[in-house]
């Protein structure tokens, strides 16, 4: 317990050091990082004193947190210290006669159109082939069901490789498009209206993603992707008196992903045990702390190197025939605890 406490205080330390080295700037690599590990320690250390929760971390995973955020912040001050150098010994010109307004970046509408079609064809085959591997009466336990099949046992679905290779061209558009529909509308100032094809492939994408992995990841993914980048992309530089316009626009950012966590949860059935919402809310906020510290106690065991860290790269020569294939024996911590399962 005392580890945790004193990490919490490092944490929060280096917070209030990259807040202030890097000008107020709540988008700095290192705020966030610091930001997001300083909740996830306190909430933490409050599970551990006042819900009876194992949060306790030994000394080993104490110093791989306390160095590692140490390294976090130097690496980005030099990188900070380096480019204010080279900004005051060059500063940027802009040739005479040439425009700084960005181009809008330009997709045929037959090319969104195709794509939009491909990703709606997407979601019902992913739709069906959910349906045919499950026997639950509701979306929520059909959900429930093929999630667990494909933890355990994805040799058992069918269809699930041309489903598999649909995630990946789906992956690939929804990226593409997304980004294209970012930039436009930020940086271009290009009307929503213009874009709804775009945001439409988006959104399809994450509708295909929740019916085959059964999980709310891409889903959360492309709205905070979204939301963030419109916020750093709209945010002027200027410390203090920015950082008040920030939070307020930070907040509805945030009640809305509550919201949505919350409804997709169900939408996938994760929501079938009894426990509160404040449990919850903290097994998702800490659970990652307690996972790790799992496997800083005993990592996973393996033959031959690298056999858990690399183990897709050993199946491509395992797959080509050009070695033997062989078990990995893993360690596998009781995660669900405070965890994901």
């Amino acid at each position: 317990m005392t580890n945790l406490y004193i990490l919490m205080w490092i944490y929060l330390v280096y917070l209030g050091v990259s807040f202030w080295l890097f000008g107020y700037n709540f988008m700095s690599p290192s705020v966030v990082f610091f930001v997001s590990m300083s909740i996830m320690l306190c909430v933490a250390y409050y599970a551990a004193n006042n819900m009876q929760m194992l949060f306790a971390i030994n000394m080993q995973t104490f110093v791989i947190f306390a160095w590692g955020g140490f390294f976090f912040l130097a690496a980005e001050f030099m990188v900070y210290a380096g480019q204010a150098v080279r900004c005051s010994r060059n500063p940027p010109l802009v040739p005479q006669g040439m425009s700084t307004k960005p181009e809008p970046l330009f997709i045929h509408w037959q090319i969104q159109v195709a794509a939009m079609i491909f990703l709606a064809v997407s979601c019902v085959l992913a739709y069906a082939v959910l349906h045919m591997n499950t026997g639950g009466i509701t979306l929520q336990s059909k959900m429930r069901e093929f999630r667990s099949l494909l933890f355990y046992n994805p040799e058992k679905i069918k269809y699930l490789f041309i489903v598999a290779q649909l995630y990946k061209v789906n992956l690939v558009i929804s990226n593409l498009f997304g980004y294209v529909m970012l930039y436009n509308m930020t940086v271009c100032n290009v009307p929503v209206r213009k874009l709804l094809v775009l945001l439409a492939c988006a959104m399809l994408y994450a509708i295909f993603s929740v019916f085959y992995t059964c999980a709310r990841q891409s889903f959360m993914e492309v709205w905070l992707c979204m939301a963030m980048m419109y916020i750093t992309i709209n945010m002027r530089p200027g410390g203090k008196e920015k950082i008040f316009k920030f939070v307020a626009k930070l907040i509805p950012v945030l009640l809305i992903t509550a919201s949505f966590f919350t409804a997709m949860g169900v939408l996938v059935g994760r929501y079938k045990t009894t426990k509160s919402s404040s449990l919850q809310f903290v097994e998702y906020l800490s659970g990652g702390l307690y996972a790790f510290n799992l496997h800083v106690d005993n990592g996973a065991s393996s033959k031959y190197f690298g056999q858990s860290t690399f183990s897709y790269v050993y199946q491509i020569p395992q797959n080509l025939g050009l070695m033997p294939k062989f078990d990995n024996d893993k360690f596998i911590g009781k995660f669900e605890l405070y965890g994901n399962m």
